[in-house]
Order: structure tokens, then sequence, then C-alpha cells
């Protein structure tokens, strides 16, 4: 059977009515038992280290150990280059490893693959910028004010469980304009990111294995 126009619109009209008040009749249950419990000052630091912005979490193959990348006691470890900023706690919260010491800006995500191995990103870069909301032209620089002497940012690393590297993927400070393209080069943030621009250029080198490990 096929419906005209008007005939839909009138089966829509005594319709719609109906599934809003089915809607409207749903009330949220927030009276059950809680499962969880929360346990502060689980994770402990080094002494004189205090927590910084944390957006990267992933538990361990153990089940029980937990890997964070952590942003240096700030939003960024941009003037922290001797400070780890990966991190691996145990089920006590006891810190048992760290690394990644001056080789990330603004460590956003994490994920733990099959094998143990850990993917750090990160998100931005220590090169001079111009202040959110402004024209460049016309914004002061950001610190830092000058180039760096060793430029650091927007890539992906693999790590192995014991910190070493694997795997980077992406130039240091990501591409930049006025300079050639790196289609592996990390502008995103997530856990498997490239360069929207240049996306479908991407080096088979590690596209299939980014694929095989998140999809």
């Amino acid at each position: 059977m096929q419906l005209n126009r008007s005939s839909l619109v009138v089966v829509l009209a005594i319709l719609l009515p109906g599934l809003a008040l089915t809607q409207n009749a749903v009330t949220p249950v927030n009276s059950g038992p809680n499962p969880y419990q929360m346990v502060e000052n689980w994770a402990k630091l080094p002494d004189g280290r205090t927590w910084g912005s944390t957006s990267a979490v992933d538990p361990d193959l153990d089940g029980k150990s937990i890997w964070v990348a952590e942003r240096c006691g700030a939003n960024t470890c941009v003037n922290s280059p001797n400070v780890d900023v990966v991190l691996k706690f145990d089920e006590s919260g006891k810190l048992v490893k760290s690394f990644g010491a001056g080789l990330m800006v603004f460590p956003h995500g994490i994920h733990v693959d099959k094998d143990g191995n850990i993917w750090v990103t990160d998100g931005q870069d220590n090169l001079p910028r111009a202040a959110r909301g402004t024209a460049p032209a016309a914004a002061p620089a950001a610190t830092p004010t000058a180039t760096p002497a060793k430029v650091i940012g927007h890539q992906v690393f693999k790590f192995s469980p014991d910190g070493k590297i694997l795997m980077t993927l992406g130039k240091p400070g990501g591409n930049q304009p006025g300079a050639p393209a790196d289609p592996a080069s990390c502008t995103s943030t997530s856990a498997a990111c490239s360069d929207r621009a240049t996306a479908r250029a991407t080096s088979e080198r590690w596209s299939a294995e980014l694929t095989r490990l998140f999809t």
C-alpha cells in the first residue's frame, strides 16, 4: 500500500503525540544500588609532583594496572622537559613505571594494544603560536616566543611496556603552513589520527598497523 503526502501527514499527526507522551513517561532511575566506590588519592605520584590535566587512561593487559599519560602537573609539558608523561600504576596505586620525558607537549590519547604496547598521541606542539581568537598577523606570540632548539609535538608514539620507542608517526611539530605536508603527521588528538587534508596519502607502513589495532 502506498501513501500519498496528505495521508502521510495525517498518520504522523496521529502517531507523534503518542510517541511524545511515551517518551515523557519514562523517568530515570537513580535509586538503585551503586556497585562502585570512589577511592580518593589512589594513584601515588613521586614526592613533589602533583597531578595535571589528564585525558589519557587505559588499563594494562593484566586487568589490574593502569596506564596514564599526564600533562606534567599542568595542562602542558612545554616547560617540563625532564618530567615523564607516561605513568603506570599497579592495583594498589603505586607508580611502578614512568617514561616519555621531553617527547610530548600535550599527551591526549592512550591505547594499550593486544601485545601490551602503549600508544600515545600528542595534541599540540612547542612552536610559537598566535593567541586564540585573534588574527594571526595581529596576535602576540604565545609562549614559547621563539622557535625552540628541539621541536616536538603532533606525533604518535608506540612504546614497549618498558618504555622503549618502537615506532614514531609524523614529524615533530606536525604540518606547518608553508612547509611540505607529511601525511603521517598528527593534527587530531585521538589514538589513531592523521592529517585530514592528506589522510588518503597515509603511508602503508603504519596505516595497516593502526587499522589492525583500532578497528
